[in-house]
């Protein structure tokens, strides 16, 4: 005779409606808890689990244990694998995580040739490109010559005349001394929005992005390179033939070259300001995709943005009045591209199940807590931050709650990001229950907030700011209410807030617009969404993004579609080897 299961063969009735596993626990089995529902049974059942005592089966509740990543003997011959956080000082502190992270950009860019590309496309590709010398690298290229301010009607004029999707068979590809294509793709900078990552720019003709390429562009080739590569790459996902393709490559190529040859010798601000926004936009649209790519990509970047700081500071820039054109776009894009990595560095740490890139608690704070930006016009509006699409004064609640988050997982081995987290059924604790109620408190009273816009005169894009704002108080609110108050997932405070956000994406709807900025509030709002239509609300967002071309949100849909089907069989969700990024 087999072994005795510790489930009984009948469970309480809502676990037999479903067809699976209860565990009967009293007073309520853990399905139910989950739910949120009445626990009842037909008759009394009397279980016996002997080979398990109280206390372990209330640690089974608790989730996985996290494996101490081991240290290794010496330096690996390729890319380190990232599913696991590699000690701070080995991975940010130096450049050796910039070389990791073009490592692996590199070997994105062969993996691409060897399974989508014929061998005679690769060919022609190369014929028509000229080897780059060191010298060349650093040379500005010519085609930044037909980069002019941004005009919608040119681009939808050059969108039809040259085909740019590619509705009719083209043989042949673009190349970089096209003038009409190229200026085209430097147009669609400004009409994607930076690729989907700066969404709540004001207005399109007064893009600071632009402003400072276009000024920077002529002077560091990093710029134009990279604008090739990714808005190429942008434009290529979207046509239907691969008449961008070898411009895209050329232009990633020579793009990885410049980095690794010149961004260790580099001591200006304004070069290695240029070469943090160029990284951060390659980890967008190149990296942020792969699970195993974008954690080391996010270390490259931040070691980039340390040496960034530092020249900030030993220039005295901190202090200094900016009156020369140069210096004042420099430090305008360093403060944009830290706010975006910072952005970026706050989903990690929250949606990713290893948590995220700066594995030192300390750096880690200072980071996340900086908010000492001035109002201006390019990413702060009233108090509202446009790059990262919610409150300033959310950036303390975000701090508060990654900081509990990183000390629990590195004293309990537990952890509380991701999918695991929300369902997370930890023992109640006077401490938690204090900290949870209070950052409930503070965000409500930010989520009333009265954002100062008088100068945003589009009302359409006003209505979707303070929506994104109230998408992220709700977002938290469930996060705090699961974790850290024990809330079920489909009770009735969490399922407010998941109202809320379905609600608030009417608003951004309005302007057209579901991307980056609210990615990680859709994905918390979908996995505690019950089955049936709000569901299908959600799906139909992240569907809204991938077809931007912004790929990452296929993750998040194959992710939450995962978490549906196991919390709709009661099974427990183990995301140890899924390393994924809500950017």
């Amino acid at each position: 005779m087999g072994s005795r299961s510790r489930y009984s063969h009948s469970g309480c009735t809502n676990c037999k409606r479903s067809s699976i596993k209860c565990d009967e626990r009293s007073p309520s089995c853990l399905n139910c808890s989950r739910k949120g529902i009445s626990c009842t049974y037909t008759q009394m059942i009397h279980f016996y689990q002997p080979e398990l005592t109280k206390q372990n089966r209330v640690e089974k509740t608790k989730g996985r244990k996290i494996k101490k990543p081991q240290k290794s003997a010496g330096p690996p011959p390729t890319a380190p694998k990232t599913t696991t956080p590699k000690s701070h000082s080995a991975a940010s502190s130096s450049l050796n995580a910039i070389e990791a992270s073009i490592f692996k950009l590199r070997e994105h860019l062969n993996d691409r040739n060897a399974k989508t590309v014929l061998k005679e496309d690769i060919l022609r590709c190369k014929e028509t490109s000229e080897p780059c010398s060191e010298q060349d690298l650093l040379k500005v290229p010519d085609y930044v010559k037909y980069w002019k301010p941004y005009d919608r009607e040119r681009y939808q004029e050059l969108v039809e005349k040259i085909d740019a999707r590619g509705n009719v068979n083209m043989e042949g590809h673009f190349h970089e001394d096209d003038a009409e294509a190229q200026e085209l793709l430097w147009y669609t900078l400004s009409e994607s929005k930076c690729a989907y990552n700066y969404l709540l720019v004001k207005d399109d003709n007064e893009n600071c992005v632009a402003n400072w390429f276009l000024y920077f562009g002529k002077r560091y080739s990093i710029v134009p390179f990279t604008v090739n590569a990714v808005i190429g790459n942008l434009l290529d996902v979207k046509c239907s033939d691969d008449r961008w393709f070898c411009l895209v490559q050329r232009n990633m190529t020579v793009t990885l070259s410049n980095l690794s040859n010149r961004v260790g010798e580099c001591d200006s601000f304004s070069e290695m300001s240029c070469y943090l926004i160029c990284v951060m936009f390659l980890c967008s649209e190149r990296s942020a995709a792969r699970s195993d790519a974008w954690r080391t990509h996010l270390r490259g970047a931040f070691a980039i943005l340390t040496k960034c700081e530092g020249l900030y500071v030993q220039k005295g820039l901190d202090k200094s009045d900016l009156t020369d054109t140069e210096t004042r776009y420099a430090v305008e894009m360093y403060l944009w591209t830290k706010n975006w990595f910072i952005s970026a560095e706050t989903m990690a740490c929250l949606s990713a199940p290893n948590g995220g890139s700066v594995d030192c608690i300390n750096r880690l704070v200072k980071c996340l807590n900086f908010n000492d930006c001035k109002e201006n016009n390019d990413f702060i509006i009233g108090g509202f931050n446009l790059m990262k699409g919610y409150s300033q004064l959310l950036t303390p609640v975000f701090v508060e709650l990654i900081t509990f988050m990183f000390k629990f997982s590195s004293s309990e081995g537990i952890s509380l990001s991701g999918c695991e987290g929300i369902l997370h059924n930890l023992p109640r604790n006077d401490e938690r229950d204090s900290m949870g109620k209070s950052l409930i408190q503070k965000v409500t009273e930010i989520q009333s907030e009265q954002f100062n816009l008088l100068n945003v005169k589009d009302y359409k894009l006003r209505a979707c700011m303070k929506a994104c704002n109230r998408c992220f108080c709700f977002a938290l609110k469930i996060f705090i209410y699961s974790v850290l108050l024990g809330s079920p997932i489909y009770g009735t405070q969490i399922q407010h807030c998941v109202q809320g956000i379905e609600e608030e994406l009417a608003s951004i709807h309005i302007f057209k617009i579901f991307g980056l900025g609210i990615h990680w509030p859709l994905f918390i709002g979908a996995l505690c969404a019950p089955p049936g239509e709000q569901r299908k609300t959600f799906l139909d967002a992240f569907k809204t993004i991938i077809e931007n071309g912004t790929y990452v949100a296929r993750n998040t849909v194959e992710r939450v579609e995962r978490f549906w089907n196991i919390i709709d069989r009661g099974d427990f969700i183990d995301e140890k080897d899924y390393d994924c990024i809500m950017l």
